[in-house]
């Protein structure tokens, strides 16, 4: 049967629908995804068995050939998948509302219409906690439009936490308006959060964000981070109008001034954007490097960008800068030996299935580890997955197989007195 673990396992709470993803990708240079289970009217109650019912019936479309929603999706697997009333929910996405203080230039109305919730997500989500529909590895995802501007943030929030308990959250936020209430989670080290940037001189945060306030939204993340920079992951989003040298450059210097160069860093582009220009790719290549040479260490590419880093090849990486050259970097922006790749979920998965290196076999893969206990002994693309004790026996270069807990698994790596100079860019696979 043909199904993911989104389909599954998780459910997007959007303004006007509930959505059973937010992948998206592109089929005959189209783009699809954010696939729709069901559309509740204004102020209904909606049930979570009829949501179940419903993503039943989606299942059943896609495999009878009736529905090609998720046609050409990379996440659609066929396997012997549990029936999906019996599986519990290990994601939650509460981005029920299009409130938003800012108006980016890769974002539309969907996310910044102005649309405040339209039906009773709190409901929901008792209905999910007392039926404990999900599961102890739940992450709770917040988004939006800006979460923390909706007049029910604090309550919502320290409700979630309370009732629901997740394992992780991550709250993607603008960092405009300051949260005591996510101040206090981050600092308790249970919530993690996601701020795009995207420019480093103010002109161009105000083009590409569609309002003023760099400085502030810096000052609120050196806020946030000051305990728990691990828990803060910065998001450059490349655009045509934030790759110029100028931008980056001011970029790395602002980073360092508010002192955030201990925080993630995750680079990607307009998600529009099938194929970003050869312009876009060499400009991320050059920003991973200056900030790498400024003392950054985690830094990452998510999956909309990744493969077309790839595809054009490192070659780029002499348009670098004067400032930051292949010579200062290290480690090499080369693979000299055996490959471990740390991590075993739903990103690992991609990065491998799309590695030109190792489906040609220039690339061996030696094994695979994953800190989480209840996934150590399973097979993954014909390894018995590792504890990460057995990485000081193992020679090999490390890829990390994340985006967004990039930095966690780093530092997680070198508390157990393992060489950080053995992590390789894993846009190298």
């Amino acid at each position: 049967m043909k199904s993911c673990l989104h389909l599954q396992k998780s459910i997007y709470l959007a303004p006007k629908e509930i959505r059973a993803c937010c992948q998206r990708f592109f089929v005959n240079d189209e783009m699809k995804g954010d696939v729709v289970v069901m559309t509740p009217e204004p102020g209904e109650k909606v049930s979570y068995n009829d949501i179940i019912k419903e993503k039943a019936r989606l299942i059943a479309a896609i495999n009878n050939g009736e529905s090609e929603v998720c046609t050409g999706c990379p996440m659609l697997k066929d396997d012997d998948w549990p029936d999906v009333a019996v599986e519990q929910l290990q994601t939650i996405s509460i981005e029920d509302h299009s409130l938003c203080n800012m108006k980016c230039t890769y974002c539309s109305d969907d996310y910044y219409g102005g649309i405040p919730p339209s039906y009773d997500t709190l409901g929901l989500l008792n209905e999910i906690a007392t039926g404990r529909h999900h599961s102890p590895n739940l992450h709770i995802a917040w988004g939006g439009g800006e979460p923390t501007i909706r007049k029910d943030f604090g309550s919502l929030f320290q409700w979630v936490n309370e009732n629901l308990s997740p394992q992780s959250q991550r709250v993607f936020s603008n960092a405009l308006t300051y949260s005591r209430e996510l101040q206090t989670t981050i600092d308790r080290g249970k919530a993690y959060l996601t701020t795009s940037i995207d420019a480093g001189l103010e002109e161009t945060f105000r083009l590409v964000r569609g309002n003023k306030g760099l400085n502030k939204v810096l000052r609120n993340l050196a806020k946030y981070s000051e305990l728990r920079p691990d828990h803060v992951t910065i998001k450059y989003i490349f655009t045509e109008d934030n790759a110029s040298l100028q931008n980056l450059t001011s970029f790395r210097n602002r980073i360092l001034e508010f002192g955030l160069s201990d925080c993630d860093f995750l680079l990607s582009t307009d998600f529009k954007e099938e194929y970003p220009s050869e312009k876009t790719v060499t400009a991320i290549i050059e920003l991973y490097i200056m900030l790498f040479d400024s003392g950054v260490k985690a830094i990452t590419l998510d999956e909309h960008v990744l493969q077309r880093v790839r595809d054009i090849g490192l070659s780029k990486i002499s348009q670098a800068s004067p400032d930051s050259s292949q010579q200062q970097y290290d480690p090499p922006l080369s693979i000299s030996l055996p490959i471990i790749i740390w991590g075993s979920g739903s990103f690992a998965e991609f990065l491998i299935s799309t590695s030109k290196k190792i489906k040609e076999k220039k690339l061996e893969i030696v094994a695979v580890v994953d800190a989480d206990k209840s996934r150590q002994g399973w097979e993954f693309f014909g390894h018995r997955i590792l504890s990460p004790d057995e990485v000081h026996r193992l020679d090999g270069q490390i890829a990390i197989a994340s985006s967004n807990f990039y930095g966690k698994i780093l530092r997680d790596l070198i508390s157990r007195g393992i060489d950080k100079n053995r992590v390789m860019p894993n846009f190298l696979l």
